[in-house]
């Protein structure tokens, strides 16, 4: 699989969970790559590259650094996959279990005849999935979905998918895996996997929700009345563009596949 490349993102003051992923991709039979990720730690968020903490500040309350250098260590990982030679990458965090179905799976997406961008390998939503674009001979299916799973911890992405999701991070106000869920707003044709082929370990401790910097989940109690009404109105066009979204590209790829003649050998 020398034009697939697999990344995890890795801090360097974990090598536990350097090497939990080590023996994860050993014993799921792919060649894995390290990235080192940006430390929250470290980080100064009026100096964080492309975070708008205005915009942000605008709508909810600040993200945690540790939030901010997820998303600078994605950034990183996509930009590591660019300036190889390699027609797709998978993008791992350091805590995910993988399915002995994921090299399979990745080998076979990226033989399909359609344009798709970026593929979820996670399914925490627990959302119920239209019929499948299609299913391969494996057991996995693939859905064009508007629930996008909760997480980040696996992404299979395409060149073009990877430089549009560059793209978009130029700014962003959101954790990384609410920004990939805003795919209509940046041109990005997501999909997601059924069953899924990434989990979490549970096993090593979160380098992104520590006891001095929690992952940010707020109520709407702690929002200013501005705040509350401009994240409304934002959500209110969320829950419509992505599902119109979401609809047009499970028609559209279902159509090239059916020209393809894949849906049958699917």
């Amino acid at each position: 699989m020398s034009e697939i490349i697999f990344l995890a993102i890795n801090l360097q003051r974990s090598p536990d969970r350097r090497a939990f992923m080590q023996a994860e991709a050993e014993r799921a039979g792919v060649e894995l790559s390290f990235v080192q990720a940006v430390d929250g730690m470290d980080l100064n968020l009026d100096e964080a590259a492309g975070y708008d903490r205005e915009g942000r500040l605008r709508h909810a309350p600040d993200l945690k650094p540790n939030e901010v250098a997820c998303v600078l260590s994605h950034k990183a990982a996509l930009e590591t996959f660019l300036a190889s030679g390699a027609s797709a990458a998978v993008v791992l965090e350091d805590d995910a279990v993988l399915s002995d179905r994921l090299a399979p799976f990745v080998e076979a997406m990226v033989r399909l005849p359609i344009d798709w961008n970026a593929v979820n390998l996670e399914n925490r939503n627990r959302k119920p999935l239209r019929p499948a674009l299609i299913t391969f001979d494996f057991g996995v299916a693939v859905h064009a979905s508007a629930w996008l799973s909760k997480g980040s911890a696996g992404w299979l992405y395409s060149r073009d998918g990877a430089e549009r999701v560059l793209r978009s991070l130029r700014s962003f106000r959101h954790a990384y895996d609410t920004h990939i869920g805003f795919f209509w707003r940046y041109g990005i044709t997501a999909l997601c996997v059924y069953p899924p082929l990434v989990g979490l370990s549970g096993v090593t401790s979160s380098t992104i929700s520590t006891p001095d910097q929690p992952a940010r989940n707020f109520a709407l109690n702690e929002l200013t009345f501005p705040q509350l009404l401009r994240a409304r109105r934002e959500r209110i066009e969320h829950e419509f563009r992505k599902e119109i979204e979401a609809r047009l590209t499970f028609i559209r790829l279902r159509v090239a596949l059916a020209r393809a003649g894949r849906l049958a050998a699917g």
